[in-house]
């Protein structure tokens, strides 16, 4: 009688282990038309289990060769797409960005489970605003919405906050941590004003592994290696202009990345 009263308990009440977080870079300039792909994908251990990849649409370019490249790397896998699909503002013509999003995801043949939008990567809009659009994203394309925002406000049933100590007000499994805007420091020589060691990464991870999504940041990666004050940056256009790819995103980052995703 006991091991029947067990077996129902288990039933009715799985004992269910944490699943470990979506795990990335951001790729914010990987649409660039001359974004050295292949070094950037060499950051992701090859048995990661669980890849994610943040992708700024439209604001360095709109070549797909990156995406396209971590699709065929990890398709087999676990494996998670973002898309923001503006920077600061509300993009005007983000239901065209939304739509070749979709284009992509259907020529790729991508379920909609693997895709999550953005539709702004640092947003102040009002709350009201922000839901309108999320909505509008949600009927024209199913997709879920989270919001990445730069004061905590509510509003987005995921939410992305940014730094190496986010604040939340939604479930862990709901919930993006992004390094954006804290460089990680692979001894390279970068120059970024806001950075934090590679001791300091892995803490980030550790801090924030409960979480649905985890993603590192490089200033380097996204042609701000000489950026010494928030806001004044280079023309997206000019940011990689005479680098290499060496210099993009140089060997040290490449080992140091595999090792913190790997953690």
């Amino acid at each position: 009688m006991r091991v029947w009263i067990l077996v129902v308990v288990v039933l009715m009440f799985p004992f269910y282990s944490h699943a470990e977080p979506y795990k990335g870079v951001s790729c914010y300039a990987c649409m660039y038309q001359s974004y050295p792909c292949g070094r950037f994908l060499g950051q992701y251990p090859n048995d990661i289990s669980k890849p994610m990849l943040p992708v700024l649409y439209g604001y360095f370019g709109k070549n797909w060769k990156c995406v396209d490249s971590f699709l065929d790397k990890f398709r087999e896998r676990d494996y998670l797409l973002e898309f923001h699909l503006s920077f600061r503002v509300q993009h005007r013509h983000y239901r065209r960005r939304l739509k070749a999003v979709q284009q992509w995801g259907n020529d790729k043949g991508v379920p909609k489970a693997r895709i999550i939008i953005s539709p702004v990567l640092e947003d102040n809009m009002p709350d009201k605003e922000w839901k309108r659009y999320a909505r509008i994203i949600r009927r024209i394309s199913g997709y879920r919405v989270v919001r990445s925002n730069i004061y905590g406000r509510l509003g987005g049933y995921y939410q992305e906050q940014h730094g190496a100590y986010p604040l939340f007000h939604r479930p862990n499994k709901r919930t993006i941590a992004n390094l954006d805007g804290v460089s990680v420091n692979f001894g390279d020589g970068e120059r970024y004003f806001n950075q934090i060691s590679k001791k300091g990464a892995s803490d980030f991870i550790s801090r924030n592994r409960k979480r649905y999504g985890v993603a590192l940041w490089s200033a380097r990666q996204q042609g701000l290696n000489e950026a010494m004050q928030w806001g004044k940056y280079p023309h997206p256009t000019r940011r990689f202009k005479g680098l290499g790819p060496k210099e993009i995103i140089t060997d040290r980052a490449i080992r140091g990345m595999r090792r913190l995703l790997r953690d």
